[in-house]
């Protein structure tokens, strides 16, 4: 059993996860995006679809090839996922998700976005 989501741009075409797929989690996925300065999703959605499949590969190492997937949302089969489906847009912002409102994260959560935030700053200088 995962934490398992999608996250799309168009809801056409997304990037499965397996794990780490609560709101923190792609919150903190999407905010080093923008602080890295990747292409908007609502400007190139090919480009910023590639760099958080990028991003997320980097993030889960070794274990990217269990744990990341691209494909259309169909294939990915969200009705699978655990935390549902997410849609990106400008701002590398969540601009919906099926399974409701985001809540302001509680202190665990704020402590795994945290980690999250941190173990890809770190890595930053990988990735120009």
């Amino acid at each position: 059993m995962g934490n398992r989501a999608v996250i799309t741009i168009d809801n056409t075409v997304g990037v499965f996860i397996h794990w780490n797929g609560g709101p923190e989690s792609v919150t903190a996925f999407l905010d080093v995006c923008q602080a890295r300065g990747y292409r908007d999703p609502a400007e190139d959605p090919p480009c910023a679809l590639a760099r958080l499949t990028g991003l997320l590969c980097e993030f889960f190492g070794h274990h990217s090839d269990s744990c990341v997937g691209v494909g259309t949302v169909k294939q990915l089969n969200p009705d699978y996922c655990d935390n549902g489906v997410y849609t990106i847009g400008r701002g590398w912002k969540i601009t919906s998700w099926t399974r409701g409102e985001i809540e302001p994260f509680n202190d665990d959560e704020q402590k795994k976005y945290g980690q999250i935030i941190d173990r890809l700053v770190d890595n930053s200088e990988c990735l120009t």
